[in-house]
């Protein structure tokens, strides 16, 4: 392992990846694009995003409006072009786009992906359809590609493009192939490639070429990794690389499952900061985007994390929302050099979000919130409070925090995600009396979540003024707030006293509020200045003891904004109902799709993944994925034998534990979709036509094709489209027998059926028939002579003709 990484460094060093700056991004959210609809600046799961530099215009792979939707950099609405056609059901096909020859031509079924060609052409992956079409400000120009498994241009599915200028070839990837095909600049289909080392891919999606570096990256989508090989003329390559074909390097691989640094779940979109040597990765799976500093050799700078030789991981942003900054399955990416933006195509949020890239430095993620505190309010309630983290230069603002507790030796159970406010108190109610409840609290901010601090507290009764809390709402204000004591010994609050709290002990009388205030208002505090405050109740006979202490800083940025009152109720959790609706659908001859609906009741605890458990034919249930880590409602089983039926039931799982399991679903796995009907035997007379219709009785007939194998007759033919078998043999080939096979295909699916035909020969005279002996007819009556008999003609002839001609004895 040591010699494989060594000579990978030295790969890396070879083939100069990046100049090896030191400057990192820090991502904001900027702006957005769209809302779910079909209107002009509405977009409906939009799958990859195209940035012209030269137009200042924003492409939009608009999926499921099957069209480009095209916006100025700004976001306003600027052009749009495609609609829906299928090719292979030749349905909704037209030739009313600009630039059409034939029906179809710049028209989609499913696009997902587009690029741009140094000449500002736009290529477009045509995935329904199986194609790749090209575009010149919205005219189509040509397409190539093909959705028929015999062709040598076959492409299934397609999912990522990526244009090498330099030798002008085309990369397409296919998740119906795992393989990526490379083409000419006329469409023309070169060559292939689905290995790199030991490996192969599984379900490659988006591709993204270094012109300058000449750096392929692709994403292996199912083997959660990004995977890099190096584009060299001919077929020499570098040390430390394999040759995978022509002019293809593989030089290394990064990334596995998993939601740490450097982990994918189904990574897509790729963009590439040239100029400070960053690659940004769509983790689509687990809501993020993250990116990576690309080196020379294995010394990563700080701050970063070293993944592999030649890449480190900087940041992650980003998780699972609808709000600024948040993703559902974000797919493609596009970087805008000059303006340093980055386009995310948010698919799961029907948007595009545009994030600001800030090059001159990078924040950093904040410290662990300070002198946490869980004080008790009552016997069934808890306030806990804590002090923001210290902010500097380095340190993006704080946002939120995220609340995690556990009751006694449970495990922790989060509270809340995100707090979506820098307020640092809440109040939990619900507990039980004199259990021990322990909490951990994060600071949030546009770098990603702190370390934790943690306290632990018991509700108990109280005799003082509990969970003081103090917030600067301007430079020379602060408010206090508390909760007064839930025992009193029977007497009457009359009012709270209100204290200043010097360093050495000593206490000043600020002042005092009614029994029902528990706030206050602290003014002309010093700036930059940290004050302490403590609170005691006023009872019929005197006053209760002090609270504990709080201190604040007023500061020149301090406003009312960071003032909230966060209360929660303990509620039971429990594990979830099961997932509902499952249903399993076989898409192709080795793949199974499974969508299921998520649980009625999630437990009031958050669903975190499911678990897929299936058996073959009669066998036992076997788990297939233990957790998915994913609230994704659907999963592909891959690689499945044919001749099978495969049942499957999934689990909800949440962090309480794991649910029954759902409904079971089954689907047939046939070892062909595809099943010609019976033909038989047949026979036919030289220079006589035998013609018959070839009947698909199992799977649909469309699209198959038909052909003829294993030796057919001289003059024998079947139409490739309709299946209509026709042959009119001559008289060269009579007198025998021919067995040959009847062919139809579709995809990677086929059935062949064995055609027997005997053909009769009739060329030759009939031997001469046997000499009867002679037979003395009886005399037959006049009245008993049938009507066809001619009584002048000698009945010996009919007796003649009865023995000599068999067609006559037949008759």
């Amino acid at each position: 392992m040591k010699s494989l990484l060594v000579a990978l460094s030295l790969a890396l060093l070879i083939l100069g990846l990046v100049s090896g700056q030191q400057v990192f991004a820090e991502i904001e959210y900027d702006f957005e694009i769209g809302d779910r609809g079909t209107g002009n600046e509405e977009l409906m799961g939009p799958a990859d995003v195209a940035y012209s530099s030269d137009e200042r215009l924003l492409y939009v792979v608009d999926s499921e409006n099957n069209r480009i939707n095209v916006f100025e950099d700004d976001g306003e609405h600027d052009d749009e072009f495609g609609t829906f056609c299928s090719i292979d059901n030749v349905e909704d096909c037209n030739d009313n786009a600009r630039g059409a020859d034939e029906d179809g031509d710049g028209q989609f079924d499913n696009p997902v992906a587009a690029t741009f060609d140094e000449r500002e052409n736009l290529f477009v992956v045509d995935a329904g359809n199986g194609r790749i079409q090209m575009f010149d400000n919205g005219r189509f120009e040509m397409q190539f590609g093909s959705a028929e498994s015999r062709d040598d241009d076959y492409l299934g599915t397609p999912q990522g493009i990526a244009i090498w200028e330099a030798e002008e070839k085309i990369f397409v990837s296919s998740i119906t192939t795992d393989a990526i095909h490379v083409f000419d600049y006329d469409g023309e289909f070169l060559f292939k490639f689905e290995d790199f080392g030991r490996d192969s891919f599984d379900d490659p999606t988006h591709l993204l070429i270094d012109n300058t570096e000449k750096i392929l990256y692709v994403s292996d989508s199912e083997n959660d990794q990004i995977v890099i090989f190096k584009l060299v003329r001919g077929n020499s390559c570098p040390s430390g690389t394999d040759r995978e074909a022509d002019g293809v390097c593989f030089v290394e691989k990064f990334g596995e499952s998993g939601r740490g640094d450097g982990e994918f779940s189904s990574p897509t979109g790729l963009a590439l900061d040239e100029k400070n040597d960053l690659l940004y990765v769509a983790d689509a799976g687990n809501d993020r985007i993250q990116s990576f500093q690309l080196i020379d050799g294995n010394a990563c700078p700080a701050q970063t994390e070293k993944i592999v030789n030649g890449v480190c991981f900087v940041e992650r942003f980003g998780r699972t929302g609808s709000g600024d900054g948040r993703f559902e399955s974000p797919s493609g990416l596009a970087f805008d050099e000059e303006n340093d933006l980055l386009y995310v195509a948010d698919a799961g949020n029907d948007r595009i979000q545009v994030l600001n890239l800030d090059t001159d430095g990078r924040t950093t993620v904040s410290d662990a919130p300070e002198n946490l505190r869980a004080s008790p309010t009552s016997t069934t309630s808890l306030v806990v409070s804590w002090d923001a983290p210290e902010q500097d230069d380095d340190t993006a603002k704080v946002t939120g925090y995220k609340i995690e507790y556990k009751k006694g030796s449970e495990k922790y159970r989060i509270l809340d995600e995100d707090t979506g406010n820098p307020g640092t108190s809440f109040i939990h109610t619900g507990l039980e009396r004199n259990t021990k409840y322990t909490y951990r609290v994060y600071a949030l901010n546009s770098e990603g979540v702190s370390t934790a601090s943690s306290v632990t507290g018991k509700p108990q009764e109280t005799t003082r003024p509990s969970g003081l809390t103090a917030e600067a709402i301007s430079d020379h204000q602060a408010r206090l707030s508390w909760h007064a004591p839930s025992d009193t010994f029977g007497q009457s609050i009359t009012g709270y006293e209100i204290y200043r709290v010097y360093p050495n002990g000593v206490t000043n009388y600020l002042g005092q509020t009614n029994a029902g205030t528990r706030t206050f208002v602290v003014n002309d505090l010093a700036t930059d200045k940290a004050i302490s405050f403590a609170v005691s109740a006023m009872l019929g006979s005197g006053s209760s003891d002090e609270s504990d202490t709080v201190t604040v800083t007023p500061r020149e940025d301090s406003d009312e904004s960071t003032s909230f009152d966060n209360s929660y109720v303990e509620t039971s959790t429990d594990a979830p109902s099961p997932p509902v609706k499952l249903s399993a659908t076989r898409v192709s001859a080795t793949e199974i799709n499974l969508s299921w609906r998520a649980p009625a009741d999630d437990g009031n605890s958050k669903i975190t993944g499911y678990k897929i458990e299936y058996k073959r034919d009669s066998g036992s249930f076997v788990t297939l994925v233990g957790d998915t880590e994913s609230t994704s409602n659907s999963y592909r089983h891959a690689n499945v034998s044919s001749n099978s039926r495969y049942t499957y039931q999934v689990y909800a799982i949440n962090a309480e534990g794991i649910s029954t399991a759902s409904n079971q679903s089954t689907a047939f796995m046939l070892s062909s979709a595809l099943k010609i009907g019976p033909i038989g035997k047949l026979s036919v007379n030289e220079e006589r036509t035998v013609s018959f219709s070839v009947r698909i009785e199992e799977g649909t007939s469309n699209n198959v094709r038909y052909s003829l194998e294993s030796n057919p007759p001289y003059g024998a033919q079947i139409n490739s489209s309709t299946g209509v078998f026709s042959w009119t043999p001559d008289n060269s080939q009579g007198g025998k027998t021919y067995m040959f096979d009847i062919v139809a295909k579709k995809d990677s699916m086929s059935d062949r059926q064995t055609v027997t035909i005997t053909v009769n020969d009739t060329s030759k005279e009939p031997p001469p028939p046997p000499k009867e002996p002679d037979v003395t007819e009886p005399k037959v009556e006049a009245d008993t002579i049938a009507p066809f008999v001619d009584s002048d003609v000698d009945p010996q002839h009919y007796i003649d003709r009865y023995n000599g001609e068999p067609a006559y004895r037949e008759w």
